[in-house]
Parts: structure tokens; C-alpha cells; sequence
């Protein structure tokens, strides 16, 4: 019966382990990356409903109405607006100084 001699050529146990770490680890590394990637997706996922909740990624008035709605000559009215996306607001013409409001109360 022959008999095995190891030789330059044969694994010896040690690099077998470690070949064996090696395997495993790029094994818990691509799981990693999957669950990452998973996580990034769902997450723009929520991002995006979000974003269209709040009236999505395009400049929108999105209402815009005077409380009373009807006036006489004189009289007060409050101009009750919503906007989307936007970084200023300007009425114009605009005889008496306007403060935007950040909570409706119209």
C-alpha cells in the first residue's frame, strides 16, 4: 500500500484552514454587501413615497384661496397659500409686508 509523503506541492493543514478562513470570509462579506445593498434600496424607496407625499420633485402651487371668501371695498382678507419644492415665495403686487407662515391656519 503506498503511503503518502507530502511533498512542495501537498496543502498542509494550516493552509487548508486558512484557505477555509479565506472562503468563509468572502462568504460573510458578499451577505454583507447583499444586506447593504437591500437595506440602500428600501431605504430610497421610502425616500421616494416620502418625496411624493410633500408634493414630489416638481415646483407646484398647491392651493391658494382668500379667507373670506368674499369682500367689500376696505375690508381685510387673509390669503391662505401652499407651495411645493420652492425656496422663496414673492406676492406680487404686494401693497402691505407678507411673513410666511410655517403652520397653515387657514
Amino acid at each position: 500500500m503506498p503511503s503518502f509523503i507530502p511533498g512542495p506541492l501537498s496543502p498542509s493543514p494550516r493552509s487548508l484552514c486558512a484557505g477555509s478562513f479565506l472562503s468563509r470570509w468572502q462568504e460573510n462579506r458578499g451577505i454583507e454587501k447583499r444586506a447593504k445593498e437591500e437595506r440602500t434600496q428600501k431605504q430610497q424607496e421610502q425616500d421616494r413615497a416620502a418625496l411624493e407625499q410633500l408634493g414630489g420633485k416638481e415646483l407646484a402651487i398647491q392651493n391658494f384661496y382668500a379667507s373670506p371668501g368674499e369682500i367689500r371695498r376696505g375690508e381685510s382678507v387673509q390669503l391662505c397659500y401652499g407651495v411645493a419644492n420652492a425656496k422663496t415665495v414673492k406676492l406680487e403686487p404686494q401693497p402691505n409686508p407678507v411673513w410666511p407662515l410655517l403652520l397653515p391656519l387657514c
